[in-house]
């Protein structure tokens, strides 16, 4: 698949974010993984939706979005994801979780330091596989500090 402009990264992002906002009106949503460090990669998109009630929102976003993971699913966590071109994904969490650390929070810090972006990136160009990915985010979450 061809590589998306800005502008079709943001477009996409606008329209799910309606669309959500349609199912979950209470919903706060975000860009979040790897879109944020300024150049798409043609695989996926991910959002981050913050709400007071996962199990609720979840149940209400099923309707639009295929579950992903749902054996997994948390009180304080549920995925989402249509296989595109290109891939969506979607967490939903609650402020302050686990989850919010590790799909929002994390990133924030991720942002905000470079030698964190510029190993996410020099792992991600060696092709990281899960559990490498779990490791780096394991350590990120560890340096917030305050996470659940």
């Amino acid at each position: 698949m061809p590589e998306l402009s800005h502008a079709d990264v943001e477009a996409l992002v606008t329209s799910h974010t309606a669309r959500i906002r349609e199912l979950v009106s209470e919903a706060e949503t975000s860009v979040s993984g790897s879109t944020l460090l300024g150049r798409y990669g043609g695989h996926d998109v991910d959002l981050v939706v913050l709400v007071q009630n996962v199990a609720d929102a979840a149940d209400r976003l099923r309707s639009a979005y295929p579950p992903l993971y749902e054996e997994d699913w948390r009180d304080d966590w549920a995925a989402f994801r249509l296989p595109g071109p290109p891939q969506l994904d979607i967490v939903l969490t609650k402020p302050g979780t686990k989850g919010d650390a590790h799909h929002r929070r994390a990133w924030e810090l991720i942002l905000s330091d470079e030698a964190l972006q510029a190993e996410y990136k020099h792992l991600k160009a060696r092709g990281m596989d899960a559990a490498q990915k779990a490791a780096f985010f394991k350590r990120v979450v560890s340096m917030l500090g305050d996470s659940p």
